[in-house]
């Protein structure tokens, strides 16, 4: 019997960096080998679109729970994978930011030809402490850090020492994780991220498979989302604006916008930070493509299109 593949769930809150890392994770020597499954929350699958423009082969899970629903679409991905000559090196899965990893990990249960390897997850060093005290959303915060063997604790150069050191301490002591890294911009040692640990080769942990099973998607809940596409461009003065001035309940927006005069942009958006990055040269031109995520508190979905439509202009997108 060939050896079982490597099972590895990359998770993490909205924003936190999960694709970064995964594209980095890709741009690796050796990264041809790896099979990756993206499962984006939303009508819209930004981070597949993001992770296909870098090159790798993003398989495209529905429904940004990953629980019950997420099954069949998880299981019939992985049976093709497993099918396929030759069989991948690793099978690496990125988990939505309101999944739950644990629950991905126990997918590794399906077959003995597959070994949990590790759960790594990353954490908004900035925002953490605030999404774990929130009340529609802190408890899957909490459960993501928990789930981990691996964290990632990232977006450093936007705190001080003193508030890095105790963010630090406040997080490890939520998780069993073995390994902690500090980063800018998800850039950790990869070899040190994949390096062999006390997890690798060890049975997934006996997850509490009882909990929430009346009520499986309360956490998923928790989180609305809208998107938004059109054909016509954006004044960049106009999305600035918009953009600044979104309630505290949008906690998450990303996409792709056609800004006049400038072309196609990756908006990334958590909490009130946002950047504008010209877009890889993979990602289709000639359309926006948005998704807004945030708590039941965000604006209705009429009144972000009449927010949105107002930051666009007359002209079609080229």
């Amino acid at each position: 019997m060939p050896a079982p593949v490597p099972f590895t769930v990359l998770g993490g809150y909205l924003g936190a960096g999960k694709t970064t890392l995964l594209n980095r994770i890709l741009a690796a020597p050796g990264a041809g080998d790896m099979a990756v499954m993206v499962n984006d929350f939303g009508r819209l699958n930004i981070d597949a679109e993001l992770v296909a423009a870098q090159g790798g082969r993003a398989v495209r899970l529905e429904n940004g729970c990953v629980c019950c629903t997420i099954g069949d679409s998880l299981v019939e991905s992985l049976m093709q994978v497993m099918a396929a000559t030759p069989r991948p090196a690793r099978i690496l899965v990125e988990a939505s930011g309101v999944a739950d990893p644990a629950r991905v990990a126990d997918f590794a249960r399906l077959s003995p030809s597959l070994r949990l390897d590790r759960v790594i997850v990353l954490v908004d060093l900035e925002q953490i402490r605030a999404r774990c005290a929130d009340r529609h959303v802190g408890d899957m915060a909490l459960k993501q850090l928990a789930a981990a063997d691996v964290l990632v604790l990232n977006k450093a150069d936007l705190v001080d020492d003193a508030a890095r050191t105790e963010t630090r301490a406040w997080v490890e002591g939520r998780s069993a994780a073995v390994v902690t890294f500090e980063a800018t911009r998800a850039d950790v040692p990869l070899a040190a991220l994949f390096a062999p640990s006390e997890r690798a080769g060890q049975a997934p942990r006996d997850h509490d498979h009882n909990r929430n099973h009346d009520h499986p998607h309360d956490d998923f809940d928790a989180v609305r989302t809208w998107s938004f596409e059109t054909r016509r461009v954006f004044d960049r003065a106009r999305l600035e604006a918009l953009l600044d001035g979104l309630p505290p309940a949008v906690l998450r927006a990303k996409g792709f916008v056609d800004l006049a005069g400038e072309g196609l942009m990756t908006l990334q958006l958590t909490g009130r930070r946002w950047t504008l990055e010209p877009a890889p040269d993979g990602v289709p031109r000639g359309q926006s493509r948005l998704v807004v995520l945030g708590t039941p508190g965000m604006p209705a979905d009429a009144d972000l299109r009449r927010l949105v439509t107002g930051a666009v202009t007359g002209s079609p997108a080229t």
